[in-house]
């Protein structure tokens, strides 16, 4: 009887980018630990470096803290960095709170993913995997804030192939 050779997933590289060398270094001990294939390539504190690491790795997926070393918010330099370049790393926004600018700002600047340094270890660990996947990670809360600021940003305009408003005021 023959027997099917199991194949494995391929480990996912990462990137962690946080304003910290203690933080950076935590969160690479606990994603190889953890039961997930997660080979964490690199890691850095401030956006020219997370920038460079980046280009010279090219990872799966890129954790990116909205504070950084080098300034406050200076995630958001490296996620627009990042939708400038067209990078095939997925993103994930690392925030302290979830307001709800930063939320939207996250997305607007091309993340993937955001995430509270509230939530647990297991939780970053899933929101890596699904992001990895092609899935979008938002918690429900937050994805209200993102509807509500599309519906906002543009009402909706229902037109029929001539262009023709289909419904009235």
């Amino acid at each position: 009887m023959l027997k099917a050779a199991r194949i494995e997933d391929p480990s996912i590289t990462v990137i962690i980018a946080d304003a910290s060398r203690m933080h950076c270094q935590l969160m690479a001990t606990a994603l190889r630990r953890s039961r997930y294939r997660f080979d964490v390539v690199c890691s850095a504190t401030e956006s020219q470096e997370a920038l460079q690491a980046l280009k010279e790795k090219q990872p799966d997926v890129v954790v990116i803290g909205s504070n950084l070393h080098d300034g406050p918010l200076a995630g958001f330099k490296v996620l627009r960095e990042l939708q400038a370049c067209r990078s095939m790393s997925k993103t994930i926004m690392l925030i302290d709170s979830s307001e709800r600018d930063i939320v939207i700002e996250s997305f607007r600047r091309g993340a993937h993913g955001v995430i509270s340094r509230d939530e647990l270890f297991e939780t970053l660990c899933e929101c890596v995997r699904a992001v990895h996947q092609g899935q979008i990670w938002v918690r429900a809360p937050e994805l209200h804030f993102l509807v509500d600021a599309l519906v906002e940003s543009s009402p909706p305009q229902f037109l029929n192939a001539k262009g023709v408003a289909l419904l009235t005021e």
